[in-house]
């Protein structure tokens, strides 16, 4: 199903309709659900240390990238709608990219202290 989103993505992504939906969230928030999927796929290949970390690590990260995605874009439509109200118009899709990044870095910050302080063995 995931591919099949981005693939209709990027077909259809020139039309006005899905430019209003910003579709790099929704491509964010996909490669987000990839990642937790693809967290379950040790349970398919026997369960190992190298295993265990992937699917700590995938589960994280993918949790990350679809939550602040949602978070990012509900933030955006909150300053539209603020901005429909005072007539100012200063909102970049780009602008909040950088705060899914930052949320990403803290999750693997905290991913990489944890592995070196308490590794999985």
């Amino acid at each position: 199903p995931v591919i099949g989103c981005l693939e209709f993505l990027r077909r259809y992504g020139g039309r006005s309709i899905i430019k209003i939906s910003q579709p790099r969230y929704i491509a964010i928030f996909c490669l987000g659900c990839t990642l937790e999927a693809l967290s379950y796929l040790p349970y398919l290949t026997g369960l190992s240390t190298t295993s265990c970390n992937f699917m700590l690590w995938s589960l994280t990260i993918g949790s990350l990238l679809g939550i602040s995605a949602l978070y990012t874009r509900l933030r955006m439509c909150e300053r539209v709608l603020e901005s429909a109200l005072t007539f100012e118009s200063k909102i970049q899709p780009h602008m909040y990219f950088s705060a899914i990044a930052a949320m990403v870095l803290v999750g693997v910050i905290v991913l990489l202290v944890w592995s070196i302080m308490s590794p999985i063995f």
